[in-house]
């Protein structure tokens, strides 16, 4: 079972800016949460085949991936494949000018194995708000507004915070039950 999650935002920079930017893995650490480090194997900017390693922070749970670029077109967008660490997720990143601005798509696939595909609306909808703050973030760096505090920028539902809450003991093995309000 392959699940999609795609996520865009308009930034007030033009097309070039935004794609140098975001095509820099090193600065993944700034705009997207949970990402402890992000470095390529190639030094300069990343291009077809570059290798990138990343170490990020998932429901508590560290992960060491390793990603190739499978598409790349300069100043567009590029495309991965994760061969490391969360094997059967691929995605993209694209630029597209819209006037003066730019819309930034942030685009994951992943291929689910049973335990997942039983937890993957949930899973969806936790990812979808994490992605969505990780692009307002990418906004606010790109067009230099004063950055917010992390407890302003990752405002979570409580129903969002009780099924996070939950997907993490599940994974750890420390579920629980709590009486407290």
């Amino acid at each position: 079972m392959r699940t999609e999650l795609t996520t865009k935002i308009l930034i007030k920079r033009n097309p070039e800016a935004v794609f140098d930017y975001i095509s820099e893995c090193e600065n993944d650490v700034y705009w997207r949460r949970g990402v402890i480090s992000m470095v390529q194997s190639t030094k300069g900017y990343t291009d077809l085949t570059t290798i990138q390693d990343e170490s990020i922070s998932l429901f508590g749970k560290t992960f060491k991936v390793k990603a190739i670029i499978t598409r790349y077109v300069h100043n567009s967008g590029y495309a991965f494949r994760v061969f490391k660490g969360i094997p059967g997720l691929t995605g993209c990143r694209k630029v597209q000018s819209s006037g003066d601005d730019t819309i930034f798509t942030y685009s994951i696939n992943v291929e689910s194995n049973i335990f997942v595909a039983l937890l993957i609306q949930p899973l969806k909808l936790i990812f979808k708000h994490r992605f969505q703050n990780d692009l307002k973030r990418l906004k606010f760096i790109l067009e230099k507004v004063p950055e917010r505090s992390e407890e302003n920028l990752y405002v979570v539902s409580r129903p969002l915070q009780i099924l996070h809450n939950v997907i993490f003991n599940l994974l750890n093995g420390t579920i629980f039950v709590s009486d407290k309000e």
